[in-house]
């Protein structure tokens, strides 16, 4: 999954595309991903049957909310669903209270997955939000989700991967420029150039979307 594809969906509202996109992302890429992100952020992940979560009001920290109720809300808003701790047999339910430090007698918890996370990272507009997606494409240099890439996939390497860096930039761009929204598209691009660390040798690259003409 390409994230600046994702980006654009998620910035026109396209929930169905954005849905869609996800489901591209295998779940041990996807659990990998999540627990890199637990580690920098600093909450807490439990792997359960391939699939990963964690808590509601541990995330709406990370993304800014004074509570769980603002990232509930987005959440319901676009289709991401909650997970009930109820949803988990009786075993599980202890492991999960366990692992992510949850009260015994706190029966009301519910779990986000790895799609939420990316979700609320790419459609939050406050500075939290914009923290974790812009760590999300450092994460993956080259603005895919799939941490293993094509070496994890099919155990090869690139016969030549400066060439297929190429096409990714390229690509990259071309996406970028197809956004509308002008203010979009030069944050767009501002993310593009973090990820690239100036690697097009020019002062910003929101200059190759500009409308007007640059100057020596």
């Amino acid at each position: 999954m390409n994230l600046v594809d994702f980006q654009i969906a998620v910035s026109n509202d396209d929930d169905e595309q954005a849905l869609d996109l996800i489901t591209e992302i295998d779940l041990k890429t996807e659990s990998m991903a999540f627990h890199k992100a637990a580690d920098h952020f600093g909450f807490k992940v439990f792997k359960h049957r391939g699939k990963t979560y964690a808590t509601l009001t541990s995330l709406a920290g990370v993304f800014g909310y004074g509570d769980e109720s603002g990232l509930r809300k987005l959440c319901k808003r676009h289709g991401f669903g909650v997970v009930p701790l109820s949803t988990f047999g009786h075993d599980v339910r202890v492991e999960l209270r366990k692992s992510l430090d949850i009260h015994s007698n706190n029966s009301k918890v519910t779990l986000l997955t790895w799609d939420t996370f990316l979700f609320a990272g790419a459609k939050g507009e406050n500075d939290n939000a914009k923290k974790v997606f812009a760590y999300l494409l450092e994460m993956e240099r080259g603005a895919r989700v799939a941490i293993g890439g094509y070496a994890s996939a099919t155990g090869k390497q690139l016969v030549n991967p400066r060439y297929a860096e190429c096409n990714v930039v390229i690509n990259m761009i071309s996406k970028v420029d197809r956004i509308e929204n002008r203010h979009l598209k030069l944050t767009a691009a501002e993310h593009l150039d973090d990820v690239m660390n100036g690697g097009l040798k020019i002062g910003k690259q929101a200059l190759l979307f500009s409308d007007e003409e640059t100057t020596k």
